[in-house]
């Protein structure tokens, strides 16, 4: 009997996580096209497998990270402890994609776009 409660416990929490991560790459998306195409209504057909691409990319760095900094790890630390992993792994996912698209478009195009999609995966950390 217990052995099917903690079974049904972490196949929930394996599923707060799974959505956690995919509404992540969700904002990552919206911003990434935001960044890419300067707006949401005029956005090119012809890139969208780049688009994938790269947002994949970040949804692999962001579990990569997340793993590093521990923010997965719901019950064993503190809240704040969690929310600081969280936004870790995402300053340096966000980092890393940043630059490495830089050095592919070969310029430097204004990081405001993800600073301010960092404000918002925060709250939606804090909110988590």
């Amino acid at each position: 009997m217990m052995d099917n409660f903690n079974e049904e416990n972490s196949y929930k929490l394996l599923i707060v996580k799974a959505v956690h991560l995919f509404l992540s790459i969700a904002i990552f998306y919206v911003f990434w096209l935001l960044f890419r195409y300067n707006s949401l209504i005029n956005i090119s057909h012809t890139g969208f497998r780049y688009n994938y691409f790269v947002s994949i990319g970040y949804g692999v760095l962001l579990f990569w990270f997340g793993r590093t900094y521990n923010s997965y790890l719901l019950g064993y630390t503190r809240i704040r402890l969690l929310v600081f992993g969280q936004v870790l792994s995402q300053f340096f996912s966000i980092v890393i994609v940043y630059f490495v698209v830089s050095i592919s478009w070969e310029k430097l195009l204004t990081p405001w776009i993800f600073i301010s999609m960092l404000g918002m995966q925060v709250g939606l950390d804090i909110g988590w």
